[in-house]
């Protein structure tokens, strides 16, 4: 459908093949398809973190979690090495994970822990927007579950969500408005709300059946 790679294009971290051919990407007041290398480098992370599909190939396997989590904190200039210990261990219990897991490798952890130090250290920097890249793909109903919880929390504050997903019900649960996209196209966008109740498209509609949702 193109929702990935649509996400991708947000950060700058369109294949090298690709090129967008019209339009505008802002974030704040930054142009995304206007800004250098170092202007995107630093949009990354601090004001937009990306959570990958697969946290096992997200996530680097030959070094520990906490390793990971220093490098990003490093690069975004935060504090002393002692400073940013203790932040990835008040960032991992947030996700409801120990500090242990620190010293853990990715193939030590399960998807879920493995899901939630992704997140983890998508919020480390505070960033004003995190997009979501199927979070939930390949987790058990429970651990899916606690997942989508724990990105609902995130948006309470002044974090905004930009959720990738096939699954309408996933959708349901996190998302007040909602775009659909089919063959690299939008055919669909709005309030979930309204969407959910009167859907103009085909396509929407298979989705919503498929998803064995009700309008409200």
């Amino acid at each position: 459908a193109g929702k990935s790679l649509t996400a991708r294009a947000v950060i700058g971290l369109l294949p090298p093949a690709i090129r967008t051919s019209g339009g505008q990407i802002l974030i704040g007041e930054t142009s995304v398809l206007d800004a250098t290398a170092d202007e995107l480098r630093r949009l990354r992370g601090s004001t937009v973190s990306y959570i990958p599909q697969d946290p096992l190939r997200a996530l680097n396997p030959v070094r520990r979690v906490g390793d990971l989590f220093d490098e990003v904190l490093s690069r975004h200039g935060f504090g002393k090495m002692r400073d940013r210990r203790e932040h990835t261990v008040r960032c991992l219990e947030r996700v409801g994970l120990s500090a242990e897991v620190r010293r853990r490798f990715a193939h030590e952890l399960s998807g879920g822990m493995r899901q939630r130090a992704l997140i983890a250290m998508a919020i480390s920097v505070d960033p004003l927007l995190i997009i979501a890249d199927e979070p939930t793909t390949a987790l058990d109903a429970t651990v899916q579950a606690e997942i989508l919880d724990l990105l609902r929390d995130l948006t309470h504050g002044s974090t905004a969500l930009l959720l990738i997903t096939h699954d309408l019900a996933v959708a349901a649960n996190l998302c007040r408005r909602v775009i659909v996209m089919r063959h690299g196209k939008m055919i669909e966008q709005g309030d979930f709300a309204q969407i959910l109740k009167s859907p103009r498209a085909d396509y929407t509609r298979q989705l919503i059946s498929n998803s064995l949702l009700e309008a409200p």
